[in-house]
């Protein structure tokens, strides 16, 4: 990382600076972001930053324009897209998730019992009783006790 730092110092000390040279050190730079992020909250602007890349060296200018403002739209894009994703997936997490799943009876619930679910023991009432090996499916959770039906 320092020798990277230090071999940009020296090429930019220099006066005329080759843009192929230039160009080069910023991918490599773009490079190290992707394998450690310096900054977490930056390093998906890639389409942004390779249209800044292509329109500062590469593109002349009418044209360096369209493509720093296609850059734009792919990156507003990506947010769009990825803020409607995450809005349509619920987190699923704690104890309520368990609603409606099924467990195994561990031990017979009679009218209470050990059910397994997700790997966890859990303490069950079943008022219909279920035994041993059994499936039953979760209905709704009262302090730490989960009130089961047979399946």
């Amino acid at each position: 990382m320092r020798a990277l730092q230090e071999v940009h110092e020296l090429v930019l000390d220099v006066a005329l600076l080759d843009t192929d040279v230039f160009a080069l050190l910023l991918v490599d730079d773009l490079e190290l972001e992707c394998v450690v992020p310096r900054h977490p909250r930056n390093t998906n602007r890639v389409a942004l930053t390779i249209a800044l890349i292509l329109a500062l060296l590469f593109v002349p200018w009418p044209w360096s324009l369209l493509v720093i403002l296609g850059g734009v739209v792919l990156e507003v894009g990506e947010v769009v897209w990825g803020l409607r994703l995450a809005r349509r997936w619920k987190p699923k997490t704690g104890a309520e998730a368990m609603i409606g799943k099924e467990a195994e009876v561990v031990t017979p619930c009679r009218p209470v019992g050990e059910v397994r679910v997700h790997g966890e023991l859990w303490r069950a009432s079943c008022d219909e009783g279920a035994d041993r090996g059994e499936l039953v499916r979760i209905e709704r959770i009262e302090g730490l006790t989960l009130v089961v039906t047979r399946v």
